[in-house]
């Protein structure tokens, strides 16, 4: 049975990396993650998966292979999988986000 509700209040935080805080739940191919970054995070690598996400709170800066977007809280993004798409997340001292991403596992 696929669970329509998703209780992030009752799940545990795991810290899968320094200055990154996660809340995940996975329904088969599918993955849905609360996220919260701070300003200890640092990514080492570009990313080349796909994103499709709202930032709840807080604020971040993205790095498009040179090319910087800062998100904030209420803007969306949607990043699609891929070299011409890759990028790592910036965050600026003192800064701290909360974001809510749905990604395919496929």
């Amino acid at each position: 049975m696929i669970n329509k509700l998703i209780k992030f209040e009752s799940m545990p935080w795991e810290t899968p990396h320094k200055g990154v805080a996660q809340k995940v739940y996975i329904e088969d191919t599918n993955r849905l993650r609360l996220l919260r970054f701070n300003d200890d995070f640092m990514e080492e690598d570009w990313c080349l998966n796909g994103h499709v996400g709202f930032v709840v709170e807080g604020e971040m800066n993205v790095d498009f292979n040179g090319e910087m977007t800062v998100y904030k809280k209420g803007d969306g993004l949607w990043i699609p999988a891929g070299e011409n798409s890759k990028h790592k997340v910036i965050m600026e001292k003192g800064k701290e986000v909360l974001l809510i991403l749905f990604e395919s596992l496929k």
